[in-house]
C-alpha cells in the first residue's frame, strides 16, 4: 500500500492507495468481524431493498460506521464495483480504507435529503458542510446497484456548492 494526495470537498490529505502490484495486509475479512447480514445476495422485493439501503445510509452516512455498513451490506464475491475515478475499482476494501482514512469525511456535516429505489438501483440525495461558512458545502447523488438484499456496484455525482452563483435553484 501506498500514500497519494488526494482532494475531496475543497480538501486535501494523503490518503492509502493500491497501486497495481502492492500487497495490502489488510483483507476484508480482518476490517469486518462476523459474517455480513445481507451478502452474499439473496432475493429481495423492492421493499426489502428501500429497507436495506436506508440501514445502509443510517449507518454509512448518518453515524459515520464505514465498517458496519459495508460490512453488511456491501460485496466481497463476486468484488465490490467502485466507479469513481478516486478509488480503486474493485473491492470494498479500498473503499472503506479510502473513506476511514479522510478526515473530511468524519468531521464533515452531512444531511440525507432523500433516497429511493427502483429496479433494483438505490440512490441518495446527501449535503454536506465542511462549516456554516458560504462555498463550503457539497451535494452529492450516490447510486448503488443491488443484486437482491447486497449492494454490489456504485456511482457518484459531486457538486461543489458556489458563492457567485447566478441561478439561486442550482443546489438544494
Amino acid at each position: 500500500m501506498s500514500l497519494r494526495n488526494l482532494c475531496l470537498f475543497g480538501s486535501c490529505f494523503n490518503t492509502p492507495s493500491l497501486v497495481p502490484g502492492a500487497v495490502s495486509h489488510t483483507s476484508p475479512a480482518s476490517l469486518c468481524s462476523g459474517p455480513s447480514l445481507y451478502c452474499p445476495p439473496r432475493a429481495a422485493s423492492t421493499d426489502d431493498q428501500r429497507k436495506i439501503l436506508k440501514e445502509y445510509i443510517d449507518a454509512v452516512v448518518t453515524k459515520k460506521d464505514i465498517l458496519g455498513g459495508f460490512c453488511n451490506h456491501v460485496t466481497d464475491d463476486p468484488p465490490y464495483i467502485q466507479h469513481d475515478p478516486d478509488m480503486q475499482p474493485y473491492g470494498k476494501r479500498p473503499t472503506m480504507e479510502f473513506l476511514l482514512n479522510i478526515p473530511a469525511y468524519t468531521d464533515m456535516n452531512l444531511t440525507v435529503l432523500r433516497f429511493g429505489i427502483d429496479d433494483n438501483l438505490g440512490w441518495v440525495h446527501i449535503v454536506g458542510c465542511e462549516s456554516p461558512e458560504p462555498g463550503s458545502c457539497v451535494q452529492a447523488a450516490d447510486i448503488y446497484r443491488f443484486e437482491g438484499t447486497c449492494i454490489m456496484e456504485h456511482w457518484a455525482v459531486i457538486q461543489r456548492e458556489k458563492t457567485n452563483k447566478v441561478n439561486e435553484l442550482s443546489m438544494w
